[in-house]
C-alpha cells in the first residue's frame, strides 16, 4: 500500500479496533466493556483520519 504513512497507520489501527469488536460479537457472551473500549478507541482513530478523508473547503449545495 502506498500513500501517507500516518494515514496508513491510522487505518491499520481502526481496522484492529473493528477486528476486536467483531471477535467479541462472535462469542456466545460478548463482553460489552471490551466492545465499548474498542469503539471508543476506534472513534479516536476515525477522528484523526477524518482530516485525510474530507476536503478542507466547505461543499456548496447551491446550484448556479
Amino acid at each position: 500500500m502506498s500513500g501517507d504513512p500516518d494515514l496508513i497507520e491510522l487505518l491499520r489501527q481502526l481496522g484492529a479496533c473493528q477486528r476486536q469488536i467483531n471477535a467479541e460479537l462472535a462469542k456466545a457472551k460478548p463482553d460489552q466493556a471490551k466492545i465499548a473500549r474498542a469503539y471508543a478507541a476506534g472513534k479516536e482513530f476515525a477522528k484523526d483520519a477524518a482530516s485525510y478523508c474530507h476536503s478542507r473547503r466547505p461543499i456548496s449545495w447551491r446550484r448556479g
